[in-house]
């Protein structure tokens, strides 16, 4: 599916979730959460229809309904009654289990939705629940999380608008996530390699430092051997504080050149 048009779906589905909570109604019966789960089924399953062709409308998953919608349904829940007492530094969500890692897995829509609703989470600032679903993801669902790429430009993105990147957002977003993706896709390489030339005054050294390194020694050095390059560049120039190739606007003069080439990164995110 178009991201566009897939976002425009999750954000039609949260609505829905969103009001059936605040009416204490059930997921399964609510016939806008069923038309719209069934145009994501049909979004996410159109490009294997045409190469196959097979026009057949795809079915939605019983479990969709009747097993995931719940659970996130719980979740804003827990977050409305969270809203409500003072500080979520440490709040957990107590559906977030082997169950729902097991749902992601097996089934497109859940991941995006959980997705969704992390990107959601991390937007309100939540990042102890933002932490809790990484994680579980990381560990369940790794090797898609590297083709999700829409969300991973959304974190990007995020990152580059905070004025500040406290030590718990660095941990969970950069060096739990991103770093640990950036092996299996150069996509996110490329544009880690973006975050780092727009956040690097506002990293402490010793982490831009080793954030440069791990994404330097990491993955295919030949596959991704333009990038690498100019990581090595970038590595070369922390280390010797009297380089010159920090401009005086503080820019990376080089990184500045190949973002505005024709080599440049895009990407449309949330």
């Amino acid at each position: 599916a178009d991201p566009f048009v897939l976002h425009m779906l999750l954000r039609n589905a949260w609505r829905c979730l969103v009001q059936i909570v605040e009416e204490e109604g059930i997921p399964k019966d609510d016939e806008n959460l069923k038309y719209v789960t069934q145009l994501l089924t049909l979004g996410l399953s159109a490009r294997e229809m045409l190469e196959k062709k097979n026009y057949q409308m795809p079915k939605m998953t019983r479990d969709v309904m009747h097993t995931f919608y719940p659970r996130i349904a719980s979740c804003i829940l827990e977050d409305m009654l969270g809203e409500e007492e003072e500080g979520t530094d440490e709040r957990s969500l107590s559906v977030v289990d082997d169950v729902l890692e097991a749902m992601c897995t097996e089934n497109s829509i859940c991941l995006k939705v959980v997705l969704y609703y992390a990107y959601h989470r991390l937007v309100e600032g939540d990042m102890a629940v933002v932490e809790q679903i990484l994680t579980m993801l990381m560990h369940g669902v790794r090797m898609e999380l590297v083709r999700e790429e829409d969300f991973i430009f959304s974190v990007i993105s995020y990152l580059m608008k905070q004025k500040t990147l406290e030590a718990r957002m660095r941990t969970v977003l950069i060096e739990n996530f991103l770093l640990e993706l950036v092996e299996g896709s150069p996509f996110v390489h490329e544009h880690f390699l973006h975050l780092l030339l727009r956040v690097w005054p506002r990293l402490p050294l010793k982490d831009l430092q080793n954030y440069v390194h791990k994404a330097t020694t990491c993955g295919n050095q030949e596959e991704h051997s333009k990038i690498v390059e100019l990581y090595r560049t970038l590595w070369n120039a922390l280390q010797d504080p009297k380089s010159k190739i920090l401009d005086p606007s503080g820019k990376f003069t080089f990184l500045v050149m190949y973002l505005e080439s024709e080599d440049g990164l895009d990407g449309s995110g949330w």
